[in-house]
């Protein structure tokens, strides 16, 4: 869930009017905590044989779960273990556990897990509405969930938590006071915290890493633009920036530092493109989480960012490690 962005900014900003909601957001810490409660005393031990690790933060909107899983699900799978993504997969039309296949649909699977299904095709993802009913089904070795820190009826598990370095925790107050899903403490609980992005480490995280920007590569011919012969090109063309993400300006000040000049189309997390949304003169730029809903009517100056995570050395160890 990803709330509007005005709402956003009211607790990063820490809007006064934000003390008349305090009376929902102590009745939502409430029946959390009631449906914490309720999901540990039912818990079910999954097959030890199977690691299962998960990914999620503590706050509304994005954080960096998806980048992290694939980069860690390709990372098992190169020291030779077999691995499998599982999600809810927003937005999507089917109901039980399915695996998103080599050309996914992401009206029939959701954007997130399409998009890793696109571009990390040697690993199986599946999506299914019942996080524990697919970790019953998928067999691998190891189990990565994306999302599903505050889904308490599996263990035992091993809980990465993620903070986003750019907006934090905002006013450190629970929904709908704030950008808060739990208090602050509960990332005490996972066995690694790891930020992605921003310039200081807010505590817990224990490390942090990047997401850079390494080139283009078109939707349509496949032909691949690095960044210096991007700038070349593109210096004196018209360029348009499309993105539909829970943080559009993380992707803007990138391209910005770039030296890439443009036109800024922001759309809402997990918007559902057609044609017109990339309909623009000169060539169009979009992130592979909105690429992979363009696919069907893409045009021949549409391309693909293409990233790659900037792990540090000692972070990646610590990972491997808690992984092993």
């Amino acid at each position: 869930m990803t709330p509007p962005a005005r709402l956003i900014h009211a607790w990063r900003i820490g809007s006064p009017w934000l003390a008349l909601l305090a009376p929902l957001a102590w009745l939502y810490a409430l029946l959390a905590a009631i449906n914490r409660r309720r999901q540990q005393n039912r818990a079910i031990r999954l097959n030890p044989s199977r690691r299962v690790i998960v990914i999620g933060n503590i706050t509304l909107g994005g954080s960096g779960k998806t980048t992290l899983a694939g980069w860690l699900a390709e990372d098992l799978r190169k020291r030779g273990k077999s691995v499998a993504i599982i999600s809810k997969g927003y937005g999507r039309v089917s109901r039980l556990p399915q695996p998103a296949l080599a050309d996914p649909n992401p009206a029939r699977f959701g954007d997130e897990p399409a998009m890793l299904a696109w571009l990390f095709p040697s690993t199986p993802v599946w999506v299914c509405d019942d996080r524990l009913s697919a970790l019953q089904t998928v067999a691998a070795d190891y189990l990565i969930c994306d999302d599903g820190l505050q889904d308490y009826r599996f263990s035992p598990r091993v809980e990465i938590g993620l903070i986003d370095g750019h907006s934090g925790f905002a006013n450190v107050r629970l929904f709908p006071q704030g950008i808060l899903r739990e208090p602050v403490k509960r990332l005490q609980k996972c066995a690694l915290v790891i930020q992605q992005g921003g310039e200081q480490l807010i505590p817990p995280a224990q490390g942090s890493f990047q997401l850079e920007i390494t080139g283009f590569t078109n939707l349509r011919s496949s032909e691949h633009k690095s960044l210096s012969r991007a700038l070349d090109d593109w210096r004196d063309q018209p360029l348009h920036l499309c993105c539909g993400l829970a943080n559009n300006q993380r992707v803007f000040n990138q391209i910005d530092a770039l030296g890439l000049r443009a036109d800024k189309h922001p759309f809402p997390d997990h918007h559902p493109y057609c044609a017109g949304d990339i309909d623009h003169p000169g060539q169009v730029l979009l992130t592979a989480k909105d690429a992979i809903k363009c696919l069907p009517f893409v045009h021949q100056r549409c391309w693909r960012i293409d990233t790659q995570v900037n792990m540090p050395t000692n972070l990646a160890k610590a990972i491997r490690k808690l992984t092993a």
